[in-house]
Protein backbone atom coordinates (compact mmCIF):
# COMPACT_ATOMS: atom_id res chain seq x y z
CA UNK A 1 0.00 0.00 0.00
CA UNK A 2 1.52 2.86 -1.00
CA UNK A 3 1.31 6.64 -2.02
CA UNK A 4 -0.04 6.08 -5.72
CA UNK A 5 -2.91 3.79 -4.16
CA UNK A 6 -4.10 6.84 -1.89
CA UNK A 7 -4.70 9.15 -4.47
CA UNK A 8 -6.46 6.69 -6.70
CA UNK A 9 -8.80 5.10 -4.43
CA UNK A 10 -9.44 9.41 -3.29
CA UNK A 11 -10.05 10.53 -6.55
CA UNK A 12 -12.24 7.95 -8.04
CA UNK A 13 -14.36 8.64 -5.02
CA UNK A 14 -14.79 12.32 -6.52
CA UNK A 15 -15.45 10.86 -9.69
CA UNK A 16 -17.04 8.08 -9.05
CA UNK A 17 -15.34 7.22 -12.95
CA UNK A 18 -12.43 4.92 -13.73
CA UNK A 19 -12.17 6.99 -17.10
CA UNK A 20 -12.00 10.33 -15.37
CA UNK A 21 -9.86 9.39 -12.64
CA UNK A 22 -7.66 8.22 -15.06
CA UNK A 23 -7.88 11.62 -16.84
CA UNK A 24 -6.89 13.51 -13.70
CA UNK A 25 -3.96 11.26 -12.81
CA UNK A 26 -2.43 10.63 -16.03
CA UNK A 27 -2.93 6.84 -15.61
CA UNK A 28 -4.66 4.33 -18.09
CA UNK A 29 -8.29 3.23 -17.24
CA UNK A 30 -6.97 -0.39 -16.73
CA UNK A 31 -4.00 0.73 -14.32
CA UNK A 32 -6.50 2.58 -12.55
CA UNK A 33 -9.05 -0.58 -12.25
CA UNK A 34 -5.80 -2.59 -10.94
CA UNK A 35 -4.74 -0.12 -8.25
CA UNK A 36 -8.22 0.41 -6.75
CA UNK A 37 -8.55 -3.71 -6.89
CA UNK A 38 -5.11 -3.85 -5.41
CA UNK A 39 -5.87 -1.21 -2.58
CA UNK A 40 -9.05 -3.47 -2.24
CA UNK A 41 -6.79 -6.24 -1.69
CA UNK A 42 -4.77 -4.65 0.62
CA UNK A 43 -7.85 -3.38 2.85
CA UNK A 44 -9.45 -6.86 2.58
CA UNK A 45 -12.36 -4.90 1.56
CA UNK A 46 -14.60 -4.46 -1.20
CA UNK A 47 -14.89 -0.66 -1.79
CA UNK A 48 -16.95 -0.58 -4.86
CA UNK A 49 -19.72 -1.55 -7.39
CA UNK A 50 -18.44 -1.43 -10.79
CA UNK A 51 -21.40 -0.93 -13.83
CA UNK A 52 -19.98 0.34 -17.33
CA UNK A 53 -17.15 1.79 -15.91
CA UNK A 54 -19.08 4.20 -13.27
CA UNK A 55 -17.87 3.38 -9.39
CA UNK A 56 -20.63 2.99 -6.72
CA UNK A 57 -19.16 3.11 -3.51
CA UNK A 58 -19.78 1.14 -0.48
CA UNK A 59 -20.45 2.49 2.82
CA UNK A 60 -17.45 1.67 4.51
CA UNK A 61 -15.41 3.18 1.32
CA UNK A 62 -16.73 7.08 2.89
CA UNK A 63 -14.78 5.66 6.22
CA UNK A 64 -11.75 4.77 4.25
CA UNK A 65 -11.82 7.75 2.23
CA UNK A 66 -11.96 10.41 5.68
CA UNK A 67 -8.69 8.03 6.75
CA UNK A 68 -7.06 8.25 3.38
CA UNK A 69 -7.49 12.13 2.79
CA UNK A 70 -5.93 12.71 6.78
CA UNK A 71 -2.87 10.60 5.06
CA UNK A 72 -2.49 12.54 1.80
CA UNK A 73 -2.45 15.55 4.10
CA UNK A 74 0.40 14.48 5.71
CA UNK A 75 2.21 13.34 2.75
CA UNK A 76 1.83 17.31 1.51
CA UNK A 77 2.85 18.36 4.50
CA UNK A 78 6.06 16.43 4.44
CA UNK A 79 6.82 17.83 0.68
CA UNK A 80 5.80 21.28 1.75
CA UNK A 81 8.65 20.64 4.35
CA UNK A 82 11.16 18.75 2.12
CA UNK A 83 11.16 22.08 -0.31
CA UNK A 84 11.36 24.69 2.08
CA UNK A 85 15.28 22.62 2.86
CA UNK A 86 14.45 24.07 6.53
CA UNK A 87 16.10 21.93 9.01
CA UNK A 88 15.25 24.28 12.04
CA UNK A 89 13.93 22.35 15.64
CA UNK A 90 11.51 23.57 17.71
CA UNK A 91 11.38 23.43 21.32
CA UNK A 92 8.40 24.55 23.38
CA UNK A 93 9.64 25.83 26.60
CA UNK A 94 6.82 26.35 29.37
CA UNK A 95 7.14 29.53 31.99
CA UNK A 96 5.44 31.10 35.16
CA UNK A 97 3.27 34.24 33.65
CA UNK A 98 5.10 37.35 32.83
CA UNK A 99 9.00 35.97 33.01
CA UNK A 100 9.37 37.89 29.73
CA UNK A 101 9.34 41.01 31.24
CA UNK A 102 12.18 39.89 33.20
CA UNK A 103 14.32 38.34 30.80
CA UNK A 104 13.08 40.71 27.79
CA UNK A 105 12.74 40.02 24.01
CA UNK A 106 17.00 40.38 24.24
CA UNK A 107 17.13 37.02 25.96
CA UNK A 108 14.94 34.94 22.54
CA UNK A 109 16.92 37.59 20.08
CA UNK A 110 20.21 36.80 21.65
CA UNK A 111 19.56 33.19 21.88
CA UNK A 112 18.70 32.48 18.44
CA UNK A 113 21.67 34.65 17.56
CA UNK A 114 23.50 31.60 18.81
CA UNK A 115 21.64 28.61 17.83
CA UNK A 116 19.83 29.46 14.26
CA UNK A 117 18.66 26.82 13.73
CA UNK A 118 16.57 26.52 17.09
CA UNK A 119 13.28 27.70 16.87
CA UNK A 120 12.02 28.86 20.60
CA UNK A 121 7.93 28.27 21.40
CA UNK A 122 7.49 30.10 24.86
CA UNK A 123 4.67 29.63 26.77
CA UNK A 124 3.26 31.02 29.78
CA UNK A 125 1.27 29.64 32.13
CA UNK A 126 0.31 28.74 35.59
CA UNK A 127 3.08 26.99 37.67
CA UNK A 128 0.70 23.88 38.58
CA UNK A 129 -0.72 23.83 34.86
CA UNK A 130 3.45 23.39 33.53
CA UNK A 131 4.14 20.73 36.05
CA UNK A 132 1.28 18.89 34.97
CA UNK A 133 2.52 18.92 31.30
CA UNK A 134 6.11 18.63 31.90
CA UNK A 135 5.14 15.67 34.13
CA UNK A 136 2.97 14.05 31.32
CA UNK A 137 6.23 14.53 29.29
CA UNK A 138 4.20 17.36 26.58
CA UNK A 139 6.78 19.66 27.01
CA UNK A 140 10.75 19.27 28.18
CA UNK A 141 11.28 21.93 30.44
CA UNK A 142 10.30 25.46 31.92
CA UNK A 143 11.38 27.69 34.56
CA UNK A 144 8.64 28.24 37.65
CA UNK A 145 8.49 29.77 40.61
CA UNK A 146 9.22 26.97 43.86
CA UNK A 147 8.51 24.87 46.21
CA UNK A 148 8.50 22.59 43.27
CA UNK A 149 6.49 19.28 45.22
CA UNK A 150 6.73 16.85 42.62
CA UNK A 151 9.21 13.54 43.07
CA UNK A 152 9.09 13.03 39.19
CA UNK A 153 10.79 16.70 38.79
CA UNK A 154 14.36 18.13 38.42
CA UNK A 155 14.86 21.78 39.59
CA UNK A 156 17.70 23.77 39.50
CA UNK A 157 17.58 27.12 41.04
CA UNK A 158 17.95 30.56 39.17
CA UNK A 159 16.90 33.85 41.42
CA UNK A 160 15.19 35.10 44.00
CA UNK A 161 12.71 38.22 43.55
CA UNK A 162 10.91 40.22 46.33
CA UNK A 163 7.32 40.86 46.69
CA UNK A 164 6.24 44.32 46.74
CA UNK A 165 3.08 46.48 47.04
CA UNK A 166 1.85 49.11 44.40
CA UNK A 167 -0.57 51.49 44.81
CA UNK A 168 -2.01 54.77 43.63
CA UNK A 169 -0.81 58.21 44.58
CA UNK A 170 -4.29 58.97 46.01
CA UNK A 171 -4.21 56.05 48.12
CA UNK A 172 -4.14 56.63 52.05
CA UNK A 173 -0.97 54.16 52.12
CA UNK A 174 1.47 55.83 49.32
CA UNK A 175 3.01 57.83 51.87
CA UNK A 176 4.26 54.58 53.55
CA UNK A 177 8.31 53.68 53.64
CA UNK A 178 7.24 49.80 54.06
CA UNK A 179 3.79 48.02 53.72
CA UNK A 180 3.35 46.27 57.31
CA UNK A 181 0.69 44.06 58.75
CA UNK A 182 -1.31 47.03 59.28
CA UNK A 183 -2.20 46.96 55.85
CA UNK A 184 -2.25 43.42 55.22
CA UNK A 185 -5.09 43.78 57.56
CA UNK A 186 -7.36 46.43 56.36
CA UNK A 187 -6.15 46.85 52.64
CA UNK A 188 -7.98 45.42 49.44
CA UNK A 189 -5.64 43.30 48.14
CA UNK A 190 -5.08 43.21 44.50
CA UNK A 191 -3.09 40.04 43.70
CA UNK A 192 -1.11 39.44 40.64
CA UNK A 193 -0.59 35.72 40.65
CA UNK A 194 -3.32 33.26 42.48
CA UNK A 195 -3.78 29.62 44.12
CA UNK A 196 -2.71 27.72 40.84
CA UNK A 197 0.90 29.63 41.45
CA UNK A 198 3.76 27.15 43.65
CA UNK A 199 4.29 30.59 45.72
CA UNK A 200 0.74 31.19 46.67
CA UNK A 201 0.29 29.04 49.46
CA UNK A 202 3.96 29.86 51.38
CA UNK A 203 3.47 33.37 51.06
CA UNK A 204 -0.10 33.73 52.45
CA UNK A 205 0.90 31.48 55.01
CA UNK A 206 2.87 33.33 56.15
CA UNK A 207 -0.02 35.85 57.38
CA UNK A 208 -1.87 33.57 58.67
CA UNK A 209 0.72 32.13 60.80
CA UNK A 210 0.73 35.89 62.18
CA UNK A 211 -3.12 35.55 62.73
CA UNK A 212 -3.82 37.74 59.49
CA UNK A 213 -6.21 36.84 56.42
CA UNK A 214 -5.49 38.85 53.73
CA UNK A 215 -8.65 40.23 52.32
CA UNK A 216 -8.31 39.64 48.30
CA UNK A 217 -10.25 41.93 46.32
CA UNK A 218 -9.33 39.77 43.47
CA UNK A 219 -6.74 37.63 41.56
CA UNK A 220 -5.26 37.94 37.72
CA UNK A 221 -2.44 36.59 36.28
CA UNK A 222 -3.22 39.57 33.58
CA UNK A 223 -0.97 43.12 35.09
CA UNK A 224 -2.51 45.06 33.18
CA UNK A 225 -5.88 43.95 34.57
CA UNK A 226 -4.16 44.43 38.60
CA UNK A 227 -3.09 48.15 37.06
CA UNK A 228 -6.18 49.38 36.24
CA UNK A 229 -7.92 48.20 39.91
CA UNK A 230 -4.67 50.14 41.44
CA UNK A 231 -5.27 53.09 39.55
CA UNK A 232 -9.06 53.77 40.43
CA UNK A 233 -7.56 53.35 43.58
CA UNK A 234 -9.86 50.16 44.79
CA UNK A 235 -7.15 47.67 46.00
CA UNK A 236 -3.02 47.37 47.05
CA UNK A 237 -1.33 45.77 44.53
CA UNK A 238 0.75 43.02 45.45
CA UNK A 239 3.15 41.74 42.79
CA UNK A 240 6.73 40.41 42.35
CA UNK A 241 9.43 43.56 41.97
CA UNK A 242 9.83 43.01 37.82
CA UNK A 243 6.12 43.18 37.39
CA UNK A 244 5.99 46.13 39.43
CA UNK A 245 8.85 47.74 37.83
CA UNK A 246 6.94 47.07 34.18
CA UNK A 247 3.92 48.68 34.55
CA UNK A 248 3.96 51.15 36.92
CA UNK A 249 2.97 55.08 36.27
CA UNK A 250 3.44 58.52 37.21
CA UNK A 251 0.18 58.29 38.95
CA UNK A 252 1.79 55.20 41.23
CA UNK A 253 3.91 54.09 43.31
CA UNK A 254 5.86 50.99 44.52
CA UNK A 255 6.38 50.47 48.17
CA UNK A 256 8.37 47.44 49.55
CA UNK A 257 6.94 45.06 51.82
CA UNK A 258 8.10 45.28 55.31
CA UNK A 259 8.50 41.49 55.89
CA UNK A 260 11.67 40.65 53.44
CA UNK A 261 10.82 37.29 53.35
CA UNK A 262 8.05 37.63 50.80
CA UNK A 263 9.81 36.29 47.81
CA UNK A 264 9.51 33.95 44.89
CA UNK A 265 12.26 31.48 44.31
CA UNK A 266 13.03 30.68 40.82
CA UNK A 267 13.63 27.67 39.28
CA UNK A 268 14.51 25.50 35.87
CA UNK A 269 12.36 22.62 35.62
CA UNK A 270 12.59 19.41 33.80
CA UNK A 271 11.73 15.92 34.23
CA UNK A 272 13.45 12.86 36.22
CA UNK A 273 12.89 10.20 33.72
CA UNK A 274 13.46 11.60 30.29
CA UNK A 275 17.18 13.25 29.64
CA UNK A 276 16.70 17.07 28.18
CA UNK A 277 17.21 16.82 24.22
CA UNK A 278 20.31 18.55 22.56
CA UNK A 279 18.09 21.71 22.00
CA UNK A 280 16.68 21.99 26.19
CA UNK A 281 20.39 21.53 26.57
CA UNK A 282 21.38 24.38 24.84
CA UNK A 283 18.89 26.88 25.97
CA UNK A 284 19.55 25.73 29.75
CA UNK A 285 23.23 26.30 29.35
CA UNK A 286 22.47 29.73 27.48
CA UNK A 287 19.80 30.56 30.39
CA UNK A 288 21.99 29.90 33.23
CA UNK A 289 25.10 32.01 31.86
CA UNK A 290 22.30 34.74 31.13
CA UNK A 291 21.11 35.02 34.16
CA UNK A 292 24.42 35.04 36.06
CA UNK A 293 25.23 37.85 33.36
CA UNK A 294 21.88 39.92 33.38
CA UNK A 295 20.17 39.20 36.68
CA UNK A 296 22.68 38.41 39.32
Amino acid sequence: MNKRHFECFATAMNTLSVKRTAEQLHMTSQAVSKTIIEFEKELGEKLFERAHGRLIPEKKAYYVLRHVEKILSEYELLGNISKTGSRKKQLFFITTFEILLLLRSDFIIEFQKKYPDIVITLIETSDKDAMRRIEAGEIEAGILTGPVQSSGLEKKYLFRRKFCCVVSKSSKYAHLKYVDDTVAREANIALCGGKEFNVYEPDISRYINRGITPNIFIESTSSSAINEIIRKNLAVGVMLDYIAEDIISDDEVIIPLEDEQQCADFYFVYSKETPLSEEASLLKEFLFDWIQQRIG
